[in-house]
């Protein structure tokens, strides 16, 4: 009898302690399914807002873009790669599906919107739809057909807005930070810009050179793309710049360019954007003033009138940065909010811009640019503005009517008849996500109005609704981070498989 009670009281303990172990296990499981959750949330931004909690009625800016188109009687038909009731369950779709109900709503007479399976190659009324002719762009560059492709088309010519930055979808039609989380919605912006593009008759091309630590942020490409642009990427090392380029942009370089070798008989990259220049090219310079002096493009850019304001201390040369102790809006005093030169260039530009905003564009660490030549001003300072060099404030004598040029646009007249342009900001700012959409400034517009009333570029999609929120999200899952994060997630009923095993086999041996 004895000996049966001490039976049963090691099993009870048994039992008690796989019950214990067991229990343990679980509460580890779950930590641990909520840290990963947890991660997956800050890292990839799984959170995104509703879309009835947000305003996407338009702006009515863009109806000038489409007036001609109208009265000619043109169509344009946007199709979703997808089922209608599927891109309304779409996190980020339902976003761009709202946008273009609005637009079709608009402008019933110039568009119409079609969904098309792109398995079963059948569109909503289930006729064939070949997608084998969207698989190239019209340039004959490869595009790929995801189920969040959007296709715009007018006649022969189209163009697929296709998200080859995240898994998410929709990608392009939101303005992302370094982190992948969407801080803009800027869907009738792309809608706007998209539709044009198809309506235009000409095809834009620019140019981001590469190979010198260029910073090339993805909204600025976005932008270009509405602007009516074709993006792509130049090595002048080896490539001259084509003939087809309508735009070079040298955004943010971090090493200098190649400066050729009398006598050597190969080309350098300086002589490739010179010869560009010399036949009519047009180029955007973008400097970060906090990367150390590059001379070989610096001078070239001082032959055409356009140099960085400096100031010699203890025998070395400091950039001049532009601070403002009383209209800066940081403390700081070096995040500025800019006006404009009193020149033709400068006035043309602000009375296009200020018709759709306050006109006014801002900028950070920027700085202090001198002048010669044919180069003129276009963005100024205020008058409260000082040059700090090294830390200390230096009296400059580049100041133009008290205001100190942050912004510039040279101009040469070649033999042939044809007008190179150049614009240079000193500053990485006018590049990156974070000011090209800013509430209250022009940022984006002011790059518009640059594209068109400098260089020529044709109509732009001014003035556009956005919707900035810090509750919208986008997924910025790779491919390689999209396995990491399923690995991840399959890790957990391993986990319990694992643990079942452990428990069973504890039992068995005991």
């Amino acid at each position: 009898m004895l000996s049966n009670k001490k039976n049963i009281k090691e099993a009870l303990k048994g039992d008690k302690a796989s019950s214990a172990f067991m229990t343990t296990m679980i509460i580890l499981v779950v930590l641990a399914a909520n840290v990963l959750i947890y991660v997956l949330t800050s890292s990839f931004g799984l959170v995104i807002s509703a879309v009835e909690n947000d305003d996407l009625s338009l702006s009515g800016s863009t109806d000038t873009l489409f007036e001609e188109a109208i009265r000619e009687g043109k169509k344009v038909k946007i199709s979703f790669c997808i089922a209608e009731d599927r891109i309304k369950q779409h996190e980020m779709g339902i976003f761009v599906y709202t946008t273009v109900k609005y637009f079709e709503e608009r402008y019933p007479d110039l568009i119409e919107i079609d969904y098309i399976n792109i398995f079963t190659k059948r569109n909503q009324n289930n006729e064939f739809v070949d997608l084998s002719k969207y698989e190239k762009d019209m340039q004959g560059n490869e595009t790929k057909i995801y189920s969040t492709s959007v296709i715009f088309e007018c006649e022969e010519r189209y163009r697929v807005v296709t998200d080859t930055y995240t898994t998410a979808g929709y990608a392009p039609f939101f303005t992302l930070n370094s982190e992948g989380e969407a801080d803009t919605y800027n869907g009738e912006e792309v809608v706007a810009g998209m539709m044009n593009w198809v309506l235009s008759e000409d095809l834009k091309n620019a140019y981001f050179t590469q190979y010198h630590g260029e910073m090339v942020d993805v909204a600025f490409t976005n932008l270009l793309s509405c602007a009516g642009y074709y993006v792509d990427f130049i090595d002048l090392r080896k490539n001259e710049v084509p003939e087809n380029c309508d735009l070079l942009i040298i955004s943010n370089p971090t090493t200098d360019f190649e400066r050729g070798f009398e006598g050597s008989g190969v080309r350098s990259e300086i002589e490739r954007i010179d010869t560009y220049l010399s036949r009519g090219g047009n180029i955007y310079v973008s400097l970060d003033p906090n990367v150390k002096k590059l001379n070989v493009l610096e001078n070239f850019l001082l032959e055409e009138g356009l140099a960085f304001s400096r100031t010699k201390i203890d025998g070395y040369e400091y950039t001049n940065m532009v601070k403002d102790p009383k209209n800066a809006i940081t403390t700081d005093g070096f995040t500025l909010v800019l006006g404009y030169a009193d020149n033709d260039v400068s006035r043309k530009i602000y009375d296009r811009v200020s018709k759709y905003g306050s006109g006014s564009v801002i900028v950070t660490d920027v700085a202090a640019l001198s002048l010669s030549k044919n180069a003129q001003p276009l963005l100024m300072s205020s008058s409260s503005a000082v040059c700090q060099a090294n830390g200390g404030t230096v009296e400059t004598a580049d100041g133009i009517d008290g205001r100190l040029c942050v912004g510039a646009v040279s101009t040469r007249q070649n033999e042939d008849g044809t007008v190179g342009k150049i614009f240079l900001v000193p500053s990485m700012f006018l590049t990156q996500s974070q000011s090209l959409v800013t509430n209250g400034y022009s940022n984006k517009d002011f790059t518009y109005s640059l594209l068109e009333d400098f260089y020529g570029a044709g109509r732009m999609p001014y003035g556009c609704n956005t919707i900035k929120s810090d509750k919208t999200t986008l997924e910025n899952l790779t491919m390689g981070t999209a396995k990491i994060y399923t690995v991840l997630f399959m890790s957990v009923p391993v986990i319990i498989a694992a643990v079942g095993v452990a428990v069973v086999v504890r039992r068995k041996n005991r």
